[in-house]
């Protein structure tokens, strides 16, 4: 006899809202780290980051100016490549994106797949220094993952 029969019939009436509920947070800090709790600065945006995305099969940069805008280059399979710019505000531990390229497909790789969209990324400090936490538009939190700061924004030169 399968004594847990009980007990799933306590919940089957609430897994709908538990499924839903876990589908609607997506990309956020609830899932992963929080935001950072010390103070974040425009000094702490600017410069070159990258993920990969589509699986580790597409290479997105992102350089973010002092200016408060951005240029973004997404890298597929075969070296197709699609470029935007666009504009970031920081509010607190947040980033704000306004026209940023993310992805909208679960089907791999498709350069007509990242379209230019808002989005929030966010900075954390949970790991003892600040680290950038973003990338793709996903339901699942697997897909948003820590940027790698490639260096400093180019400036003027002397």
């Amino acid at each position: 006899m399968n004594t847990y029969a009980g007990e799933l019939k306590c919940i089957a009436p609430i897994l709908p809202t538990v499924a839903a509920s876990l589908l609607l947070n997506g990309c956020n800090p609830h899932e992963l780290d929080g935001p950072a709790k010390g103070p974040v600065t425009d000094a702490n945006v600017v410069g070159r980051w990258s993920y990969l995305g589509d699986f580790y099969k597409t290479t997105v940069e992102i350089e973010f100016t002092g200016g408060h805008d951005f240029t973004q280059i997404v890298t597929g399979t075969g070296g197709v490549s699609k470029t935007q710019k666009g504009t970031w505000t920081l509010d607190g531990s947040y980033l704000r994106l306004d026209d940023v390229l993310l992805n909208d497909s679960v089907s791999g790789f498709l350069i007509s797949a990242w379209n230019p969209t808002k989005s929030s990324w966010w900075f954390t400090d949970e790991a003892g220094h600040l680290e950038l936490m973003g990338g793709e538009y996903s339901k699942d939190p697997d897909q948003c993952n820590p940027l790698k700061r490639l260096g400093a924004a180019a400036g003027p030169k002397p």
